[in-house]
């Protein structure tokens, strides 16, 4: 089962969450992100077979929206972590963004899901452009399937910010809709402590000042990355 994470902010990190989820279990999965894991021995992917002909239960993807490139790719399970302007280089204006979102739905497998977040504008264009696909509609507090709506347990992360703790929410559906149990996805979100480049702390100056290296450079990461601090 193929799942993929696009969106133009927090892709690494929910794709980094869904894969320490299925490490942390016993699913056999390949994964590969665009940063580097502590837990995949400083490398950007994991494979666990129990040997070498045997096919992958699950494979996650992180999705990079540049130049159409997701567009490369059929997910039984695509998240949507946001759809906002960017990469202006090669979308002239935010409706031809949009636009390659729109395309995206589009290569779903039939009758398989689509998580985004309820309150972007632009993420809830693309609900209802197929008939033949489930969305799930994910809030602050709860996610839903049609007239199904569950809650979300408590979840208390190591790493500061409201826009990390909304990703460890879509990685969460992504667990549960693997069958893996509650307490396990919990345990690994909540032992969670960042990855290469998202808030990453080096160290310390001569004059005891904390070093921060992030990636971050689109004006609400920056922005979001400072309230968390």
């Amino acid at each position: 089962l193929f799942r993929s994470v696009t969106g133009t902010h927090g892709k690494s990190t929910t794709s980094s969450l869904v894969s320490l989820i299925l490490k942390n279990s016993e699913a056999n999965f390949f994964s590969i992100v665009g940063t580097l894991l502590k837990e995949f021995d400083g490398k950007n992917f994991y494979r666990r077979t129990p040997d070498t002909t045997s096919i992958d239960e699950y494979f996650v993807i992180e999705a990079c929206e540049h130049k159409e490139h997701f567009l490369e790719y059929t997910p039984s399970v695509l998240v949507i972590t946001n759809v906002e302007y960017d990469h202006a280089d090669y979308y002239i204006n935010p409706d031809h963004y949009v636009q390659a979102f729109e395309k995206l739905i589009w290569n779903v497998v039939s009758w398989w899901f689509v998580i985004l977040p309820t309150d972007d504008i632009n993420a809830q264009k693309l609900v209802g452009i197929r008939e033949d696909i489930h969305y799930i509609q994910v809030s602050e507090n709860t996610f839903s399937v049609g007239d199904q709506t569950q809650t979300f347990p408590d979840i208390e992360l190591q790493v500061p910010g409201n826009h990390v703790l909304f990703d460890a929410k879509l990685a969460y559906i992504v667990g549960h809709m693997a069958g893996i149990s509650d307490e396990q996805i919990l345990e690994t979100l909540q032992s969670y402590t960042w990855v290469w480049r998202r808030m990453e702390i080096i160290g310390k100056t001569e004059n005891d000042n904390t070093l921060i290296s992030d990636y971050g450079h689109h004006p609400t990461e920056i922005q979001v990355t400072l309230e968390a601090l």
